[in-house]
């Protein structure tokens, strides 16, 4: 009885390692966010699925650049790794101001790799004194609201965002 336990747990440790990884197919995404024709610089980027079109994953997200470029991370669930891109099909975007500003400096800091320096923390992220000018329309904000509907093609490719002033 105690081998037919041993036994049975070993295989269920070999199914639970067999099973890691999300086996989702992602394409890489890229493009630029402009507002009005202009590059829409330091802006949080959502891919938010239609399930009718993507039956997998739970999106895509990332930022614009200080050129206005901009590169998708899977949101995949459960994944311990980034993954660019996002699964093909059909997706409403929000285009937001980030929670916490970014400049160009503190741009480059959250995309550069950290060297490993033992135990010592991570620099704190200091929070803006008064709140930031909002340049982007609210509709925009929303994945029920938003006017922006794509389809990331099932090779990957770019996927230029055009917001207006006056959607």
């Amino acid at each position: 009885m105690r081998r037919l336990s041993l036994i049975a747990l070993c295989l269920a440790q070999l199914f639970l390692y067999a099973g890691c990884g999300s086996g989702v197919k992602v394409v890489p995404v890229t493009g630029t966010v402009t507002l009005d024709g202009k590059p829409l610089p330091l802006k949080s980027v959502y891919f938010f699925p239609d399930r009718s079109s993507v039956s997998e994953g739970n999106g895509a997200g990332g930022y614009s650049d200080p050129q206005g470029k901009y590169y998708l991370i899977a949101n995949l669930g459960g994944e311990t790794t980034d993954t660019k891109g996002a699964p093909p099909g059909k997706y409403r975007v929000t285009v937001t101001e980030p929670a916490i500003p970014l400049t160009e400096e503190s741009f480059k800091d959250m995309t550069a790799t950290p060297a490993a320096e033992g135990d010592v923390p991570a620099a704190a992220i200091g929070l803006p004194s008064r709140p930031q000018k909002r340049t982007i329309p609210a509709v925009y904000s929303s994945a029920d609201t938003t006017p922006l509907v794509v389809e990331v093609p099932k090779e990957g490719g770019e996927v230029n965002l055009e917001l207006k002033s006056k959607p």
